[in-house]
């Protein structure tokens, strides 16, 4: 799925682990993965209209040829999806960090490695 729409994402690794954040759709097709550093952000762009998840892994050490960090690794799901609409004046921006903040109210599941999605 092309990243041609209006929607963003910004994520806040607010966490001393570098981590991969991939959107799928809900049926768990990846639409996009990225790498946010350690204490970084990244924002995704170009969202298509639609409803989303959202997987990160969390680790030290990444292997590429594995698809994944070598320690320290931890994998999670936002709970809740991701909505994103596009009317001829607005569009959707979501925000989330991958640590505990103030108020904050999005919840993450621990999840088996196996059910992460492919990071493409």
């Amino acid at each position: 799925m092309p990243l041609d729409g209006y929607g963003d994402l910004e994520i806040d690794n607010g966490t001393d682990l570098d981590c991969i954040a991939v959107l799928t759709t809900l049926a768990d097709e990846t639409v996009v993965s990225v790498y946010v550093q350690a204490l970084s952000q990244v924002t995704i762009t170009g969202i298509r209209d639609g409803v989303y998840k959202l997987f990160f892994m969390l680790g030290e050490d990444w292997d590429d040829a594995q698809g994944r960090f070598t320690r320290k690794t931890e994998y999670h799901v936002f709970e809740d999806t991701f909505p994103y609409t596009t009317t001829q004046t607005t569009a959707t921006i979501w925000s989330v960090t991958l640590h505990p903040v103030v108020g904050g109210t999005a919840q993450t599941e621990e999840i088996d490695p196996n059910r992460f999605p492919r990071v493409k």
